[in-house]
């Protein structure tokens, strides 16, 4: 027997031979028996199996390479040449085989040392695990962890539209309203504006020109308002970071957000709709307060659609233990009890075409998320009464902030920057109305040379310009003169302080509409950051 050794053969082949192998097959793993030079001196019958052999006799004397393809055997057989020489067993040796009959195996096992009686290494026991059913399994719960995974992912996706899709749509509600509000504030300005133009003569009149001038600007200051309202239905703000919102006033927020809908536009059809509000002392509850405004809205909304003639709307709020009650009531035409059992399930909806079946399901999944419960009394002609509990939060007290003193400020050189002719007129009005010089530049790059040239204590830019920004303007401003102070005006500027996003050099940002009060503010503001 060609390539063993022979004083292992020698031990194999005593009257012990038949215990050994007794034992060797009555194992289900496979289990052989190498010599020094790593051919086979005694295989199992499981290894025969797995090798596609006759029987053992023909495993003796060779090798892993006369069985298996020689690149499958290669790393195993580097490990028992290790064994061999450093007498030190290797377990948990991994390898992948492939037959004479193209059958492909996945191996794990052990590789021990046979030593003598002096403790030379004389040849090395294997003992292995066909492991390629695991080994298969384990692909095939990887295939299925990754369909899955797709699977999920595909479902957040359509779950993050179909929220979108109701948003818009509570939005879309919204806006015809605040449109309607918007519409209303123009009449006003334009009214007045027309009158003041074609009869002059009225200038003279100081009472009745301060008149019309005080209604033009309550009615520019509501135009600002619905447009802010439009943004407060997505707004967040640092208090939504704390997790912690103030239920009673999101739904102060909630009705006028909802006004233009169950006001205005409900008047318009001849539809009178009332909101009245008990709103008892309560603490924060655990969620955040965009989150409230929009689940608010949302039952508001719903609310309105079920009083087509009109009615009545409640909102009311009390504490439980540690909880926090809110309930809304319509005094509309109600439920039936088969549609009240299926009304929180997601896509079911009365409203046929008009309706998405989600508003309710939406609120049910947010106050399931936080712990709560939601119940809904109705009956037909009876109206309904939605009721959340919410664990309540920390009622923690929110400090004012104190509105800055307008400091006296020394007559000062400005230069105001801004593409549109209408604010560089009146911020020049503002300013020179305070003592300070002004000078104008139509655009970023005007501006930054007219800077270079003058001797400027404050810079007033907009944002949005062409060729150069705002912020570019500032930046380019800084470097040449640290000291000067710079306020940046913009439409987003209310959006950017509550994420307090002040571009780089800019010491103050206001947001537009700016009123003489909100400059004076500013400037104070500034001038007070830089003393």
């Amino acid at each position: 027997m060609p390539g063993t050794s022979d004083n292992l053969l020698n031990q194999i082949l005593t009257g012990e031979s038949k215990l050994l192998n007794l034992l060797m097959n009555s194992l289900p793993e496979l289990m052989f028996i190498k010599g020094k030079d790593l051919s086979f001196v005694q295989v199992n019958r499981s290894y025969v199996k797995l090798a596609g052999l006759v029987d053992a006799f023909h495993a003796v004397g060779k090798k892993d390479s006369d069985f298996f393809k020689a690149s499958d055997g290669q790393d195993a057989s580097a490990v028992e040449t290790k064994v061999i020489e450093s007498g030190v067993p290797a377990f948990d040796v991994d390898q992948k085989v492939s037959n004479k009959a193209g059958e492909t195996f996945c191996l794990s096992g052990h590789r021990l040392p046979i030593k003598n009686q002096q403790g030379e290494v004389i040849g090395i026991l294997g003992l292995v695990h066909n492991v390629t059913s695991v080994k298969r399994m384990e692909q095939e719960l990887r295939n299925v962890n990754v369909r899955l995974s797709h699977t999920l992912t595909q479902l957040k996706q359509t779950q993050q539209k179909v929220i979108l899709h109701e948003r818009l749509n509570a939005l879309g509600e919204m806006a015809s309203g605040v449109a309607h509000d918007f519409n209303n504030a123009l009449m006003p300005i334009l009214g007045y504006a027309d009158v003041l133009i074609s009869k002059p003569e009225l200038l003279s009149k100081t009472d009745e020109t301060i008149v019309m001038l005080k209604d033009i600007r309550i009615a520019a200051m509501d135009a600002a308002q619905a447009v802010r309202r439009l943004r407060e239905f997505y707004r967040t703000s640092a208090e939504d970071e704390n997790f912690k919102g103030n239920l009673n006033k999101q739904i102060e927020t909630a009705v006028i957000l909802t006004r233009p809908k169950w006001q205005s536009e409900m008047g318009a059809k001849g539809i009178r709709i009332n909101v009245e509000t008990n709103l008892q002392e309560i603490p924060f509850v655990n969620a955040k307060e965009s989150q409230l405004r929009e689940i608010l809205i949302n039952l508001m909304l719903n609310a309105v659609d079920a009083m087509p003639n009109g009615g009545t709307i409640t909102i009311n709020t009390m504490k439980d233990d540690d909880m926090v009650v809110l309930e809304v009531c319509d005094s509309g035409v109600g439920m039936a009890e088969e549609v009240r059992q299926k009304c929180l399930e997601p896509f079911f909806t009365t409203k046929g075409d008009e309706g998405t079946g989600l508003g309710l399901s939406m609120v049910y999944g947010f106050v399931k998320r936080r712990n709560g419960s939601i119940n809904i009394d109705s009956a037909p002609g009876k109206g309904t009464k939605v009721s959340l509990v919410l664990p309540s939060g920390e009622n923690e007290h929110v400090e004012q902030k104190a509105e800055m003193p307008v400091m006296v400020i020394p007559a000062m050189r400005v230069l105001v920057i801004d593409d549109e002719s209408y604010a560089r007129k009146l911020f020049g009005m503002y300013l020179k109305a305070d003592n300070h010089s002004v000078e104008f530049a139509e655009n970023g790059l005007e501006g930054l040379e007219k800077f270079s040239s003058g001797n400027f204590d404050l810079v007033i830019t907009d944002r949005a310009m062409p060729d150069m920004s705002g912020d570019q303007v500032a930046l380019a401003i800084r470097e040449k003169k640290p000291g000067v102070s710079i306020i940046m005006v913009t439409g987003f500027g209310d959006i950017m302080n509550e994420n307090k996003q002040c571009p780089k050099g800019v010491d103050v940002v206001v947001c537009k509409p700016v009123t003489h009060s909100d400059l004076q503010r500013s400037i104070s503001q500034a001038v007070g950051r830089r003393a």
